[in-house]
């Protein structure tokens, strides 16, 4: 019976250095350039799947465990660009987001442009371009954004 205890003890000491290495090359692995060009690809499909304008960003620095830095974004509409900002640093917390929330702590934008124009019903181009590009009613889908 001792035998089979201690090739338990064994199993559980491997499977939790085998989680353990996982975990470093996770970590490392999510600040190399490769991620973090697959990662800005990835922000930008979604973010312009969901809006009716569209955004570019050249790239992305920082840490996507909580705090990234966008370089040269662009939010656009149909007229031309709207906002351009050299640097957009955010702080988010990342437990926050496994639970389906996404909450941001901080948001800084460095020498931000902004083109915002009033249309004759009174609608903002900035609005307009951040708004949803299909409207759905409103319905709980488990997921929220706190800034």
């Amino acid at each position: 019976m001792s035998r089979f205890w201690r090739v338990v003890k064994w199993l559980g000491l491997g499977l939790g250095l085998a989680l353990l290495a996982v975990v470093v090359a996770a970590a490392l692995y999510t600040r190399t350039e490769n991620f973090n060009r697959w990662a800005r690809e990835q922000m930008i499909t979604a973010v312009n799947g969901a809006i009716r304008g569209s955004i570019a960003v050249e790239r992305l620095k920082g840490s996507v465990w909580g705090h990234l830095s966008l370089y040269n974004l662009i939010l656009k509409d149909d007229q031309g660009e709207i906002a351009k900002i050299p640097r957009l640093d955010v702080s988010f917390s990342l437990l926050e987001l496994i639970f389906g929330r996404l909450q941001v702590s901080q948001i800084a934008a460095l020498q931000p442009e902004l083109q915002a124009q009033q249309d004759r019903e009174g609608n903002w181009n900035l609005i307009e371009a951040l708004s949803p590009r299909a409207p759905e009613p409103e319905t709980a889908n488990g997921f929220s954004v706190l800034v």
